[in-house]
């Protein structure tokens, strides 16, 4: 379960981050974002947080999720 939603989210992200101008955002691809991603999962922290609204609140969520699954 929290492999589909570290996969779902990492999808997200890049959705969300890759419309910020080319330098800006941080993340060229795919394999980045998930990476970043299952940091943010496993460590509560990573080398990149979005920039977008959206990507922040996605980020936010995650997290949420990773303590939940972490405390169960």
């Amino acid at each position: 379960m929290i492999a589909i939603v570290t996969l779902i989210g990492a999808a997200g992200i890049n959705a969300f981050e890759r419309e910020l101008p080319n330098g800006t955002g941080g993340i060229n691809d795919y394999g980045t974002v998930l990476w970043l991603t299952g940091m943010l999962m496993s460590t509560i922290g990573s080398d990149y947080f979005p920039k977008t609204p959206q990507g922040r609140v996605l980020c936010f969520l995650l997290a949420l999720c990773a303590i939940a699954y972490a405390v169960i």
